[in-house]
């Protein structure tokens, strides 16, 4: 088996979308497909990912698992000086929960368009709520990293 052939592999084996395989590979969608049909690979339709979802979810006891090296890789991307890992935590929860911007800054004593801002800026971010958790249980703030 090709070195190509294995990864794509390990993404179906991860239940990744083959959109999502294709875009971490560096492949198109139809290339993927073409030699995941040929190497007999099968990805997760999106049901079956959405059921895999509710069951890891429907876990609420589980430990906050990420190590922290691995958590600071993820949050790198996103620290800043004026926010916290606690309040990028908080925006991502309420806004979940339905929360509008307006409320949320208002709890948190922030402008709505900053809010809002910080929450796009976020949750495009694989990952982040794992990574933001892990950070809150460490103990950690976000560091600002010189260039």
């Amino acid at each position: 088996m090709i070195d190509i052939e294995r990864k794509i592999k390990k993404c179906a084996a991860d239940g990744m979308s083959k959109s999502d395989a294709a875009r971490k590979l560096g492949l198109s969608q139809q290339t993927l497909s073409r030699m995941s049909l040929r190497a007999g690979i099968t990805f997760m339709d999106r049901r079956e990912r959405k059921a895999a979802a509710a069951k890891d979810d429907s876990a609420d006891d589980k430990p906050v698992g990420m190590k922290i090296e691995r958590a600071r890789a993820i949050l790198d991307r996103v620290t800043h000086p004026h926010w916290s890992p606690s309040e990028d935590y908080q925006i991502l929860t309420d806004k979940t929960a339905g929360a509008d911007f307006l409320t949320i800054a208002t709890e948190m004593g922030r402008n709505r368009i900053a809010v809002e801002q910080r929450w796009q800026r976020l949750r495009i971010i694989p990952w982040v709520q794992d990574a933001l958790l892990a950070y809150q249980a460490a103990g950690l703030s976000y560091e600002r990293t010189s260039a």
